[in-house]
């Protein structure tokens, strides 16, 4: 462990259709934790492999428990694709409207079999508003990538949130790390997960490189759901986290071993653990205080590889 000053938070995400009520720390919920890719495609759209071939992938090379498929304005069917011990959720990406910078929209969305208009839709406000009235849950895809800004993302309502992470982009392009538009949102306001995902087309090495850790005590498709709008999970490209303590006082986290671990929080505010002969830690466990607004919490391997828990709102925590 290494140990310093640091700060927290703890979160519910206005998404402008209700609340969806989060603590973001997924270890203060039941279950154990479930792996999972949030965006993959088929054959049913741009990917190379069949629905069946694509969820034996995830399911039996990367040992996933679950996997969602959101092929390009095409609807999923998913119930013959479940199995023992192997949940596939329904979703779809979604491309309406144009952003600032004259490029279409990318939503995914997480827990939707309909209505059969929702492909066709050509409003992105729309789209969130008819997923989330269906039981859904949206994210905005890979915001860097195809330039979606700041502007653009603060003036919808209804996404949980965006990813921050997206292994297809990165192999693209090297625009998949999003985190910064993230950071954009949170400090002005907009209370909204990350998730790190594949989008993977399995046509090249764009699969097993992000993926979300959900907590829960239901694998099925609803339970998955329900998880994900409550915060009930961390995002990933490498590190484990292993468990998480945040109060408005104190910060303890225990990982699998990194370089460094950040508390990253509204503008300049935050700071950094790192062992200064270079040593692997396990996490820390510091004092918080100074904070602004808000913390998130990001953990660096030796790998380069980086996990992110959701952010934690200071108004929300416990004192002490």
């Amino acid at each position: 462990m290494a140990s310093g000053i640091g700060n927290a938070a703890h979160g519910a995400v206005q998404c402008g259709l209700g609340w969806l009520v989060a603590s973001a720390n997924p270890f203060s919920f039941p279950g154990r934790l479930l792996k999972g890719n949030l965006h993959t495609h088929t054959k049913r759209s741009d990917g190379t492999l069949s629905p069946e071939e694509t969820v034996a992938w995830f399911r039996d090379r990367g040992r996933y428990d679950f996997v969602v498929l959101t092929d390009h304005r095409v609807l999923a069917e998913t119930d013959a694709l479940c199995s023992e011990g192997f949940t596939v959720v329904p979703g779809v990406e979604l491309h309406p409207g144009k952003n600032e910078l004259g490029h279409a929209h990318h939503i995914v969305c997480v827990g939707v079999t309909g209505p059969a208009e929702l492909p066709g839709l050509d409003s992105p406000q729309e789209v969130l508003t008819t997923v989330g009235e269906a039981g859904g849950v949206c994210f905005a895809a890979h915001p860097r990538w195809h330039g979606c800004t700041f502007r653009d993302l603060i003036a919808l309502e209804g996404y949980a949130g965006v990813e921050v992470f997206n292994t297809t982009c990165s192999a693209l392009n090297g625009k998949g790390d999003s985190t910064v538009i993230w950071d954009d949102l949170l400090a002005r306001g907009r209370r909204v997960f990350g998730v790190a995902v594949d989008d993977a087309h399995l046509a090249r090495m764009d699969y097993f490189g992000g993926w979300v850790m959900v907590r829960t005590d239901d694998a099925s498709p609803d339970g998955i759901v329900a998880a994900l709008k409550a915060g009930a999970f961390y995002s990933s490209c490498g590190p484990e986290i292993r468990s998480l303590e945040v109060t408005q006082s104190h910060l303890k986290l225990e990982c699998s071993p990194v370089r460094s671990v950040h508390v990253v929080s509204r503008g300049p505010v935050g700071v950094s653990f790192m062992d200064p002969g270079g040593a692997l830690m396990d996490g820390v466990d510091c004092t918080l205080g100074g904070m602004d607004t808000y913390l998130r919490v990001q953990v660096v391997d030796a790998s380069g590889m980086s996990a992110w828990t959701n952010p934690f709102y200071l108004d929300e925590l416990p004192p002490e």
